[in-house]
């Protein structure tokens, strides 16, 4: 994907948008704020990405987005328990 492209994606967070320009750097990161609404990935990152949209790929982040957001829930409520919490 160009430069420009990823630069599209911005962010007002600190660590969001697109990361991944300094030379230093051995990776590229692109943050999507509340990634778990389905609207957010097309609106933030599909539709900058590809100017006519993407289906295939936003259905793909949904569902890993789901996932995962399942999985940092499970993690966290396996943290508490093992603090007897």
């Amino acid at each position: 994907m160009p430069l420009q492209t990823k630069k599209l994606r911005v962010s007002e967070n600190r660590f969001g948008g697109y990361q991944g320009t300094a030379p230093s750097r051995l990776l590229e990161s692109m943050s999507i704020n509340d990634a778990y609404v389905a609207g957010n990935i097309e609106e933030r990152l599909t539709n900058i990405l590809w100017l006519q949209g993407n289906i295939s790929f936003s259905k793909t982040m949904v569902s890993f987005t789901e996932l995962a957001s399942r999985l940092e829930k499970t993690i966290k409520r396996m943290i508490l328990e093992s603090f007897g919490l």
